[in-house]
């Protein structure tokens, strides 16, 4: 019997600093209590996203909290200095068992094999609500290297190719101050995790894929395909995760999650059933406003199905088609409830539609679905003192469907003209100065709106510095935790910027 490694825990934590340092400390010299700078303790609302030009050559992007009781103009920031990651990724070269033939009483299905060899992996370095992170691949030795901002909560995950050979691992760092070298990121055996995917009648299901996620982080392992008869394996070490099978694309299969816990090197076994083999039909014919069918090469539109409920099973599924040259489509969907999407290419012009749908045991016939035309639309931008903006951008976003974008810029009347998808959109409204702030609102082009106003927000404003000298040209964004953007600018040749932001951007939609 081959003697295994004993490793530390999957989420263990690495306190990656000075002897006696602790995890408030300062990220580097200089750092004032004051300093706005300093390391993230919980997500903000808002942060502020610095992204260095070339003229700053060795630093890399970096988020910064704008914390809601802390004052946003003349700011003094110090853009984290850069440091290096590296090591080595070793492990097992393991030969699993073929999964299908096993007896689950006899444990693991792994042939041991040898031990401290270089493992192909990809090494992830994030930082959670941040534009801070890495990414490097190990080479033939398993080394890797890897550069970041200096700062606090990073994550890193190993990520091996092979899926079924080792385990994937996620691990903490709390404080990250200086140049770290980890000799070895070893991955041991871990325990198997494996199952058969197969319909409810037994039948396998070809083009699966399976994967693991991480319970207590999101981080996600690397996804494998079941074999012919709809049998896995992963590795895993002991600890919670969700399991998540997906269906081949463009297939008429969901995409199905559960939970998975297990201690031990006993491993886990799961088996999945993506439900009946049977299939019904969704189908029907796209015309325009006067029923004539859309049927020129430029008039194929995108077909979406996206279940909001199934009937057999608990899961998530997709299914999409373009509708030919009668303005004819046909899908294939399983028994439940679906929001059927209608989408024109973005040069047609033509509106998206939606409609419910219920699918139980025989086939829908949507029969004819018209696509309006896009609605013409103009309106006058005005300064938060009712004056006309001149050269300001309007962005106009589908809400849902594929999300498509329309824009123009105002005249110095503050005048502009669009055609939009008679469908409600996102305006997002940028001035040409800091005189206002970046402003959003929801609107639906049937509506009588000619006026847009924008808002005079709150001053963000400040210095950027890099061990006392300025970071000039740098491209900065406030944005919010779901990475909507709020304000962006350019830093001056001093470092010095000034923006406005929305006083209450976390209204919106």
């Amino acid at each position: 019997m081959t003697q295994r490694r004993t490793r530390s825990p999957a989420a263990a934590l690495l306190l990656l600093a000075l002897a006696g340092c602790s995890a408030d400390m300062a990220l580097y010299e200089g750092q004032d209590d004051g300093d706005t700078a300093g390391g993230v303790i919980e997500l903000p609302d808002l942060r502020l996203d610095v992204h260095p030009s070339d003229a700053s050559a060795g630093l890399l992007p970096q988020s910064i909290p704008l914390l809601a009781d802390a004052e946003w103009t003349g700011m003094q920031i110090e853009v984290r200095p850069t440091v290096t990651i590296s090591g080595f990724v070793t492990g097992f070269e393991a030969a699993p068992a073929a999964v299908g033939g096993i007896d689950t009483d006899l444990g693991d299905p792994t042939v041991p094999g040898q031990d401290d060899v270089p493992v192909a992996a990809r090494v992830e370095v994030a930082l959670e609500g941040s534009v801070a992170g890495g990414t490097a691949s190990t080479d033939a030795l398993g080394a890797f290297r890897l550069q970041v901002p200096t700062g606090e909560g990073y994550r890193l995950v190993v990520l091996p190719e092979e899926s079924d050979l080792l385990p994937f691992e996620v691990r903490n760092v709390l404080l990250l101050a200086s140049d770290l070298a980890l000799d070895e990121l070893y991955l041991d055996y871990g325990a198997p995790v494996w199952g058969q995917v197969t319909r409810t009648d037994g039948a396998p299901v070809p083009g699966v894929t399976v994967q693991l996620v991480d319970a207590a982080t999101g981080a996600e392992g690397p996804r494998t395909e079941v074999d012919d008869q709809g049998w896995y394996m992963l590795r895993a070490y002991p600890g919670s995760y969700e399991l998540v099978v997906r269906g081949e694309e463009a297939s008429s299969d969901p995409t199905v999650r559960a939970p998975l816990a297990f201690a031990g090197e006993e491993g886990a076994r799961l088996d999945f059933d993506l439900g009946p083999t049977r299939r019904m039909q969704v189908e029907g014919t796209l015309v325009d406003e006067a029923g004539e069918r859309l049927g020129g090469e430029d008039e194929r539109c995108i077909v979406r199905l996206t279940a909001e409920s199934l009937s057999d099973l608990e899961g998530e599924l997709v299914v999409e088609t373009t509708s030919d040259q009668f303005g004819r489509f046909e899908l294939e969907a399983m028994a439940g409830t679906y929001l059927l999407e209608v989408i024109p290419d973005f040069d047609a012009p033509r509106s998206p539609v939606s409609h419910a749908v219920t699918v139980t045991t025989a086939a829908v016939d949507m029969g004819e679905l018209p696509l309006p035309a896009r609605v013409p639309w103009s309106a006058q931008v005005l300064g938060p003192e009712g004056e006309p903006a001149s050269q300001a951008l309007v962005v106009a976003r589908e809400l849902g469907f594929d999300g498509y974008t329309y824009s123009a810029t105002t005249g110095d009347d503050g005048l502009l003209a669009l055609e939009l998808p008679a469908t409600p959109v996102e305006l997002t409204i940028t001035p040409s100065d800091t005189s206002a702030a970046i402003t959003h609102l929801v609107y639906d082009p049937s509506d009588a709106l000619t006026e847009l106003r924008l808002a005079a927000g709150t001053l963000v404003s400040g210095t950027l510095l890099s061990a006392g000298e300025p970071v000039p040209f740098a491209l900065i964004e406030v944005r919010d935790e779901d990475g909507r953007l709020y304000a962006t600018t350019l830093s001056d040749a001093e470092g010095a910027f000034a923006l406005r932001v929305e006083d209450e951007p976390s209204q919106l939609p």
